[in-house]
């Protein structure tokens, strides 16, 4: 993307990194925040994009675009594009805007749904997922990811560690399989972070 404007693309980043604090601060319920990735969060998947030269990724949870701001980023380098998928149809419209505002809004495909409905519409291969969507839901999503994804595909997820219980079938799940490598990171709110075509 020989235009991008990273001036541009910062200054939406401080935005909405500031919102989501001030939202934050003001106790504000989850379902009406930004729901920002923690920002060492989203430099590692943007860094990963970048290293793995990611083509096409998917992202379980896009709230005001903030991952999808950092995603986007490395497509501009990459020369790759990303799905988004969304649940709330009034936070996508902000996420929409974000990006827009950020020169980057032609590389992201934002889908709103449910993403145990939506990921079956889409065809893979993709080279990185990302997921931050329900914590409950995160072992439906990966059993949907997984066909989607190509071999040596980076699978990561946020908060693993700070909604453990929650993401604990899921962890168990990509443990267990013979067929990828998984670590978990002490960055952000937690992150798992799996290789897909790892044998065992």
């Amino acid at each position: 993307m020989p235009n991008f404007d990273l001036d541009a693309w910062r200054l939406v980043e401080a935005a909405i990194r500031l919102e989501d604090g001030r939202q934050r601060r003001a106790g504000l319920p989850p379902e009406q925040r930004f729901r920002a990735l923690h920002p060492a969060s989203a430099e590692f998947i943007f860094l990963l994009a970048l290293a793995t030269r990611a083509q096409r990724i998917v992202e379980i949870g896009t709230s005001a675009g903030y991952s999808a701001l950092w995603l986007a980023r490395a497509c501009a380098s990459t020369g790759g594009s990303l799905v988004t998928v969304e649940r709330n149809p009034v936070i996508v419209d902000v996420a929409a805007d974000h990006l827009k505002s950020a020169g980057v809004a032609d590389l992201v495909n934002i889908k709103v749904g449910d993403a145990r409905e939506t990921l079956t519409t889409l065809d893979g291969p993709f080279d990185l997922a990302f997921v931050d969507g329900e914590k409950d839901e995160y072992a439906a999503y990966g059993e949907l990811l997984w066909p989607r994804l190509a071999a040596g595909a980076s699978l990561v997820a946020d908060n693993v560690l700070s909604h453990a219980d929650e993401a604990a079938p899921f962890l168990d799940w990509l443990h267990s399989r013979a067929d990828a490598a998984t670590t978990v990171l002490e960055i952000g709110n937690g992150l798992s972070w799996t290789v897909k075509g790892v044998m065992g």
